[in-house]
């Protein structure tokens, strides 16, 4: 194989914003560490296995799709192959994005603008959304708060009616408490639950806040108001799947799992909101999100407020849960998280650019709250760009 150009057919839906994100990861590996001859096609998620495949003689497969059933039929071809889809296959390397990770952090997203209710909208029965409902549920809980699941469609029936399913949201929504933080499974359904927001005249984001999955920027900024939502990072898991598949094709092992973290939130007006009733809660959590970075400290909260620090704090302790230190703080922190993965600048910079007065406190600080230093983080968020050994 060494002299070799492989011959790959991408089995990637072009129709959908994920997939071709997924393509954009696989083209950025190849200029690093190609070529490959490509075999690709216009498709959708759904469309059959093209005809042309059973007398492809290639040397690898890029696969994504729904089922179990058409995994299988590519693996019977005997042909190396990584699974980019939505449903882990035993005996075929995966590259997937953590999709617990994603329901924690929209969880984490909500939590931190004030809400105490909260609700999931998913679609039952698929292995993605349940996990992500699963880990949202328990991050809420953890936090002491509520959480209300509604499922208006299953995997057996995604092209259901839907004026069936818009009543389903309906019904739910006007069930929940509010003011409510709701996390829809991916953007398709986040625009659906904002068009049913809009009939029933609930505001959004101060009745009902909204975040969905996938950030489809298209859709995202389409929907009134627009919408917040995870973006999971297609691209990398693209890179990542090109680069085990370049592995395999060389001779090396071919049974691994690849999971990889989100992104990071996306946030737009349909979260952009501080969901308590307290109004000075509500202007110092709005307070932090804008100035956190910038060397605020709980002091200038409480005097712009005109309050005593001690009031502040209790009022914290007891709506939120937390101190408005810690607020500050975790801010900072996640602010730190994306310069290191999105940025080549030394941790001098970075710790200047959030507000710590040096990189060692900055370091403790980071490795308490993430179990990891600034430097490993990086390492482990940027490893796509090295490619393998992995």
């Amino acid at each position: 194989m060494t002299n070799k150009i492989p011959h790959v057919a991408i089995l990637i839906e072009t129709s959908k914003a994920f997939g071709r994100n997924l393509l954009r990861g696989v083209a950025r590996y190849l200029s690093h560490c190609g070529p490959w001859v490509t075999w690709i096609e216009e498709r959708s998620l759904d469309d059959p296995l093209p005809r042309w495949l059973q007398r492809w003689k290639g040397d690898g497969i890029l696969a994504r799709t729904r089922t179990h059933k058409t995994l299988k039929r590519i693996l019977d071809l005997g042909i190396p192959m990584v699974n980019l889809g939505e449903e882990p296959l035993e005996g075929v390397p995966i590259v997937d994005i953590d999709s617990a990770k994603i329901g924690r952090l929209a969880a984490e997203h909500l939590l931190e603008r004030g809400f105490r209710h909260f609700g999931y909208v998913g679609i039952r029965g698929v292995c993605w959304s349940d996990r992500r409902k699963d880990a949202f549920v328990q991050r809420v809980e953890a936090a002491g708060a509520t959480c209300s699941v509604c499922e208006p469609t299953s995997r057996l029936r995604l092209h259901s009616d839907w004026e069936t399913e818009r009543q389903k949201l309906a019904d739910w929504l006007q069930s929940l408490p509010r003011p409510v933080g709701i996390m829809a499974c991916y953007d398709v359904m986040g625009c659906r639950l904002l068009g049913v927001c809009r009939e029933l005249g609930l505001a959004v984001p101060e009745e009902v806040a909204v975040i969905g999955v996938d950030n489809d920027q298209v859709l995202c900024e389409v929907a009134a108001p627009p919408l917040s939502s995870i973006d999971q990072g297609e691209e990398r898991a693209g890179y990542e799947g090109a680069a085990l598949l370049d592995w395999i094709i060389r001779g090396q092992s071919s049974q691994k799992t690849v999971i990889l973290d989100p992104k990071g939130v996306v946030t737009r007006q349909s979260t952009d909101v501080a969901a308590v009733e307290d109004p000075d809660l509500q202007a110092a959590l709005c307070m932090i999100r804008m100035h956190a970075c910038k060397g605020l400290r709980v002091e200038d909260i409480a005097d712009a407020l005109a309050i005593s620090r001690r009031t502040l704090e209790r009022r914290f302790q007891k709506l939120l849960g937390y101190s408005p230190y810690e607020q500050i703080l975790h801010i900072r922190l996640e602010r730190v998280k994306h310069l290191l993965a999105e940025t080549d600048w030394p941790l001098r910079r970075i710790a200047a650019e959030t507000a710590f007065e040096n990189e060692a406190y900055l370091v403790v600080l980071f490795k308490k709250k993430y179990g990891v230093t600034p430097g490993e983080y990086r390492s482990q968020y940027q490893h796509a760009s090295r490619g393998f050994p992995f």
